[in-house]
Protein backbone atom coordinates (compact mmCIF):
# COMPACT_ATOMS: atom_id res chain seq x y z
CA UNK A 1 0.00 0.00 0.00
CA UNK A 2 2.95 2.47 0.83
CA UNK A 3 3.87 1.58 -2.66
CA UNK A 4 0.67 2.12 -3.87
CA UNK A 5 0.46 5.89 -2.13
CA UNK A 6 4.10 6.32 -3.45
CA UNK A 7 3.31 6.19 -7.07
CA UNK A 8 -0.09 8.23 -6.55
CA UNK A 9 2.02 11.19 -4.50
CA UNK A 10 4.43 10.91 -7.35
CA UNK A 11 1.79 11.10 -10.05
CA UNK A 12 -0.09 14.15 -8.44
CA UNK A 13 3.49 16.05 -8.07
CA UNK A 14 4.46 15.67 -11.40
CA UNK A 15 0.52 16.93 -12.79
CA UNK A 16 0.66 19.94 -10.24
CA UNK A 17 0.88 22.43 -13.25
CA UNK A 18 -1.74 20.68 -14.94
CA UNK A 19 -4.06 20.28 -11.57
CA UNK A 20 -2.88 24.02 -11.14
CA UNK A 21 -4.35 25.08 -14.16
CA UNK A 22 -7.38 22.90 -13.84
CA UNK A 23 -8.74 23.70 -10.47
CA UNK A 24 -6.97 26.32 -9.63
CA UNK A 25 -5.46 25.00 -6.64
CA UNK A 26 -1.35 24.10 -6.28
CA UNK A 27 -0.15 20.88 -4.95
CA UNK A 28 3.11 21.27 -2.84
CA UNK A 29 6.05 18.69 -2.93
CA UNK A 30 6.17 17.71 0.86
CA UNK A 31 9.43 16.23 2.09
CA UNK A 32 7.91 14.98 5.22
CA UNK A 33 5.36 13.13 2.98
CA UNK A 34 7.54 11.75 0.94
CA UNK A 35 9.70 10.80 3.43
CA UNK A 36 6.80 9.21 4.96
CA UNK A 37 6.20 7.26 2.13
CA UNK A 38 9.81 5.91 1.14
CA UNK A 39 10.20 4.49 5.00
CA UNK A 40 6.91 2.88 5.02
CA UNK A 41 8.00 1.30 1.66
CA UNK A 42 11.06 0.25 2.79
CA UNK A 43 9.62 -1.14 6.03
CA UNK A 44 6.88 -3.32 3.75
CA UNK A 45 9.39 -4.46 1.48
CA UNK A 46 11.58 -5.59 4.03
CA UNK A 47 9.27 -7.30 6.06
CA UNK A 48 8.26 -9.33 3.39
CA UNK A 49 11.94 -10.12 2.20
CA UNK A 50 12.13 -11.20 6.08
CA UNK A 51 9.18 -13.58 5.33
CA UNK A 52 10.02 -14.81 1.99
CA UNK A 53 13.11 -15.99 3.48
CA UNK A 54 12.24 -17.53 6.39
CA UNK A 55 9.99 -19.46 4.51
CA UNK A 56 12.28 -20.03 1.39
CA UNK A 57 15.73 -21.00 3.44
CA UNK A 58 14.72 -21.60 7.61
CA UNK A 59 16.78 -18.17 7.45
CA UNK A 60 16.73 -16.71 11.11
CA UNK A 61 18.21 -13.65 10.88
CA UNK A 62 17.43 -9.93 12.39
CA UNK A 63 18.14 -7.64 9.53
CA UNK A 64 15.49 -7.58 7.85
CA UNK A 65 13.01 -7.61 10.37
CA UNK A 66 15.12 -4.82 12.28
CA UNK A 67 15.51 -2.56 8.90
CA UNK A 68 11.28 -3.08 8.97
CA UNK A 69 10.84 -2.02 12.65
CA UNK A 70 13.12 1.00 12.48
CA UNK A 71 12.37 1.92 9.10
CA UNK A 72 8.45 2.19 9.88
CA UNK A 73 9.00 3.31 12.98
CA UNK A 74 11.13 6.66 11.96
CA UNK A 75 7.39 6.96 9.40
CA UNK A 76 5.25 6.53 12.59
CA UNK A 77 7.26 9.62 14.71
CA UNK A 78 7.24 11.66 11.19
CA UNK A 79 3.79 11.52 11.29
CA UNK A 80 3.04 11.95 15.16
CA UNK A 81 5.09 15.10 14.71
CA UNK A 82 3.01 16.35 11.60
CA UNK A 83 0.31 15.55 13.15
CA UNK A 84 1.38 17.50 16.65
CA UNK A 85 2.29 20.45 14.19
CA UNK A 86 -0.91 20.57 11.91
CA UNK A 87 -3.47 18.48 13.60
CA UNK A 88 -6.00 16.02 12.06
CA UNK A 89 -5.75 17.86 8.49
CA UNK A 90 -1.52 17.19 8.46
CA UNK A 91 -1.85 15.84 5.12
CA UNK A 92 -3.91 18.17 3.29
CA UNK A 93 -1.52 21.31 4.77
CA UNK A 94 1.66 19.31 3.65
CA UNK A 95 0.12 18.80 -0.09
CA UNK A 96 -1.46 22.25 -0.48
CA UNK A 97 -0.57 24.59 2.11
CA UNK A 98 -3.00 27.37 3.26
CA UNK A 99 -5.78 27.11 0.41
CA UNK A 100 -8.86 25.91 1.16
CA UNK A 101 -8.90 22.69 -0.38
CA UNK A 102 -6.37 21.34 2.32
CA UNK A 103 -9.11 21.40 5.17
CA UNK A 104 -11.34 19.29 3.43
CA UNK A 105 -12.48 16.52 5.77
CA UNK A 106 -11.74 13.94 2.83
CA UNK A 107 -7.69 14.46 3.37
CA UNK A 108 -8.04 14.40 7.35
CA UNK A 109 -9.83 10.82 7.09
CA UNK A 110 -7.09 9.77 4.75
CA UNK A 111 -4.18 11.44 7.21
CA UNK A 112 -5.58 9.20 9.42
CA UNK A 113 -5.97 6.26 7.31
CA UNK A 114 -2.37 6.50 5.99
CA UNK A 115 -1.54 6.74 10.08
CA UNK A 116 -3.15 3.99 11.03
CA UNK A 117 -1.94 1.61 8.33
CA UNK A 118 1.68 2.68 9.38
CA UNK A 119 0.87 1.80 13.37
CA UNK A 120 -0.56 -1.54 11.72
CA UNK A 121 3.00 -2.17 9.95
CA UNK A 122 4.50 -1.01 12.58
CA UNK A 123 2.91 -3.29 14.99
CA UNK A 124 3.49 -6.43 12.65
CA UNK A 125 7.19 -5.49 12.16
CA UNK A 126 7.69 -5.36 15.73
CA UNK A 127 5.90 -8.89 16.19
CA UNK A 128 8.04 -10.06 13.30
CA UNK A 129 11.12 -9.18 15.12
CA UNK A 130 9.90 -10.78 18.74
CA UNK A 131 9.22 -14.14 16.92
CA UNK A 132 12.70 -14.16 15.74
CA UNK A 133 13.94 -13.34 19.00
CA UNK A 134 11.87 -15.59 21.14
CA UNK A 135 10.59 -17.68 18.87
CA UNK A 136 11.17 -21.41 18.30
CA UNK A 137 14.30 -22.35 17.55
CA UNK A 138 14.71 -25.30 14.85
Amino acid sequence: MATILLVIFGTVIATSQSLNQFFGTYVYFSRMVFAIFISMAISGLAIQISTIKRLSDDYVGYVFSVISAVSNSFALALEIFEMMIYGASWLGIELFGNQQISYNSFLSTLGFVIFGFSVLVNTFSILDLLDISFGEKK
